[in-house]
């Protein structure tokens, strides 16, 4: 039982990683996007 709560608590852990990872991706590319397109239109 202990087995069992410990890796879900390590899945949960990277799962969550993985997502801060992908939300600041995503924020990194919007930035990107937004700076070409003032750089473009200026």
């Amino acid at each position: 039982m202990k087995v069992i709560f410990k890796f879900s608590v390590i899945f949960l852990l990277r799962s969550r990683v993985l997502l801060i990872t992908l939300f600041y991706k995503c924020i990194i590319l919007l930035i990107l996007c937004v700076s070409i397109y003032s750089t473009l239109h200026s």
